[in-house]
């Protein structure tokens, strides 16, 4: 199947957010391999597309981490503009602002300790009462004690529109065959050199890729089986603590009339995310945004159930119930105008990825555990795997471990 300085597995936003800054700030060839016969075929597809820092913890592992991939998102988007073209066109950019919100209670005071601390940290946010919340937007209904931080620099992408304007830009940069894609194509196994154990490329159903460089696992939910099969080649204990952590999205169809000013986000969500522990036996905390076509997609639900993405009836009625706690309007809208999506966020315990090097196996990297964090975290992704490769500094460095 032939060969590339650099082989990636996942053509997911991680996968193909490396790939594009190798092709843009090197001059290395690229082949990115994906079991599925199309791209975003895991979490990215399933996504709200929400760049935000609001519903972020500055006492986090990952708070400069994520702050800075968000500067690589709006530089990437000014280049998008600088060109001519409109990133709301390409890539469904939207500075929408974002609310994070309460009905009261001690959800309350730890929304304004929250609110504290990203102020302190240089993050833009307002302070909304229960009044000036639901006169900005209307659809939401948080009671008398209820109030809102609002985060104006929080912006909306359309996850599948990005994906796809990135792939298009790789296979730009790289003409004559430096930048490759292979689809349908499962990873069965490694190559490594026997002399210095250095790995040399991957064996797929369609054959063999050989790597010059490096070989990146960026497989999200599926990471770990790749690097189980890894473990059994070579005898070691690599395969690290990624779950598939399976979530639900609803399309509220725009015909619905639910209309929306703001990304919105419930206070319960940012314990949830990063938990085992959740809300209701199907993890669900209420989100809601609005696409580019004005259709609302509702979330989100967290569950363990393995890599099944079948929809769930009860799930789905559940993040309904929800919702409809916050929006109202939501209790008319006929379920003939409500379209699931399933996903499998690649979960780690603690909320931390894991991105860098495995030092067992020279010239293997990993590049996962974003959990539903991927699309936002995807471009310090690329910046942290491509600049260590390039034995470059980086500022996208965090605490991170394999």
């Amino acid at each position: 199947m032939g060969s590339s300085d650099v082989v990636i597995a996942g053509a997911g936003i991680i996968g193909l957010s490396i790939a594009n800054r190798f092709l843009r700030q090197t001059n290395l060839s690229v082949t990115v391999v994906e079991a599925a016969h199309k791209i975003c075929a895991g979490a990215t597809g399933a996504g709200q597309g929400y760049i935000w820092s609001g519903h972020l913890n500055p006492d986090s592992k990952t708070w400069d981490f994520s702050r800075r991939s968000i500067q690589l998102w709006h530089e990437f988007v000014a280049e998008i503009q600088a060109s001519g073209v409109d990133p709301l066109e390409k890539i469904g950019w939207r500075d929408t602002g974002s609310l994070l919100f309460t009905t009261g209670g001690e959800e309350s005071l730890a929304l304004h300790n929250r609110l504290h601390k990203v102020a302190a940290a240089g993050v833009q946010v307002e302070f909304w009462n229960s009044h000036t919340a639901q006169t900005a937007e209307p659809a939401l209904v948080l009671g008398p004690e209820g109030a809102a931080a609002f985060f104006p620099a929080d912006c909306q992408i359309d996850a599948r529109a990005a994906v796809e304007f990135i792939q298009q830009e790789n296979r730009a940069l790289g003409p004559g065959g430096r930048y490759k894609e292979v689809f349908g194509s499962p990873v069965t196994g490694f190559r490594r050199s026997p002399a210095d154990r250095y790995m040399q490329g991957l064996q797929t159903l369609n054959g063999d890729l050989h790597s010059k460089r490096a070989v990146i696992v960026a497989a999200g939910a599926w990471s770990s089986d790749l690097l189980e099969i890894l473990s059994k080649r070579f005898d070691l204990d690599l395969t690290p603590s990624i779950r598939p952590r399976k979530g639900h999205l609803l399309v509220v169809d725009k015909t619905a009339g639910l209309h929306l000013n703001y990304g919105t986000m419930e206070f319960a969500y940012t314990s949830t995310k990063n938990s085992k522990e959740t809300l209701d036996e199907f993890g669900v905390a209420t989100t809601a945004t609005v696409d580019p076509a004005g259709n609302v997609l509702l979330g989100s639900s967290r569950e363990f159930k393995g890599f099944d993405i079948t929809p769930d009836e009860a799930v789905i009625q559940q993040i309904l119930h929800r919702a409809a706690k916050f929006f109202p309007a939501l209790a008319s809208v006929p379920l003939s105008s409500i379209h699931p999506r399933t996903g499998l966020r690649p979960y780690t315990p603690g909320g931390v990825p894991l991105i860098g090097p495995i030092v067992e196996l020279p010239g293997l990297f990993l590049a996962s555990g974003h959990e539903g964090s991927g699309l936002s975290l995807a471009l310090g992704t690329a910046e942290m795997i491509v600049d260590t490769i390039m034995e470059r500094s980086s500022s996208a460095i965090f605490q991170w471990s394999v």
